[in-house]
């Protein structure tokens, strides 16, 4: 099993009786939820996504919206990975993605060492209700308690993108999967706010240290007939946050939505 690193020593830590302690006397409780805090620094509050946004985006997909998305990562992950392979997910959030790759390579008889990290403790508390196997840290993702080289994959979905470190932790040959959205994702729900919708950036697909081998475009539309999910899915991206109360009082009795869903899947190979 790959050992989690201080963050004040970056000597290894050991699991010992609900904590996780290092040679030095650092000691980092397991939360109830099977979570442990490894973020420094961590005396100004709540991080990353809030408890609303998290609960959120678990009820939006727990409707299999992102279904078509979520298993285009658990077959591209199922080809690449090796028995026993040593899979991060960089910004897991509440970890549909993590936990469907995880049954799949199980229904596939694949052994895996799988972890999750991600900045908000809410979305580690819902992680832990998809799967009770999968190891998770709240940390920041540019800076990831674990030994060089240590991975055979590395999971970045809708995430900070830290090349340099994805790099630092991958095994030469390792894979980094990385998801993007297009530029009209999510444009009809934009359209719905915004008096002047605009279009996403669209990153360059080229990353050094990295050869690019694999790129998959899925594109689709969903039809939403009820509030409550259209609602979750405004609360679940930064636009909610971003937007003035005016702006999220007009879809409060939109009843009906198609929205256009355009995902990009990119696959590189560690240099």
């Amino acid at each position: 099993m790959t050992a989690f690193l201080c963050p004040v020593c970056h000597s290894p830590l050991a699991a010992e009786a609900g904590s996780y302690k290092c040679a030095s006397g650092h000691c980092y409780d397991i939360a109830r939820r099977g979570y442990v805090n490894l973020l420094q620094n961590n005396s100004s509050g709540h991080h990353g996504d809030d408890r609303l946004m998290v609960r959120a985006r678990t009820d939006f997909l727990n409707k299999g919206y992102y279904n078509p998305l979520s298993e285009a990562v658990s077959s591209l992950l199922l080809a690449k990975a090796e028995n026993g392979a040593c899979i991060i997910d960089a910004g897991c959030g509440d970890g549909k993605y993590t936990a469907d790759m995880e049954q799949a390579l199980a229904s596939h008889q694949k052994q895996a060492e799988i972890i999750g990290f991600d900045i908000s403790k809410y979305a580690l508390e819902a992680l832990s209700h998809r799967s009770r196997t999968i190891r998770t840290a709240v940390v920041g993702t540019s800076a990831m308690p674990l030994p060089d080289h240590c991975a055979d994959a590395v999971m970045n979905i809708f995430s900070p993108f830290f090349p340099e470190e994805f790099h630092r932790v991958l095994k030469q040959n390792g894979i980094l999967l990385r998801v993007i959205p297009l530029e009209k994702h999510l444009l009809e729900l934009k359209q719905a706010i915004y008096d002047v919708p605009y279009l996403n950036d669209v990153p360059t697909a080229e990353t050094e240290g990295f050869i690019m081998e694999q790129s998959q475009d899925i594109c689709y539309s969903i039809h939403m007939d009820n509030n409550a999910d259209i609602s979750s899915l405004f609360q679940m991206t930064p636009y909610y946050y971003k937007t003035s109360v005016a702006d999220q009082n007009k879809l409060s009795q939109l009843t009906e939505l198609d929205v256009s869903l355009q995902f990009r899947v990119l696959i590189y190979r560690a240099l």
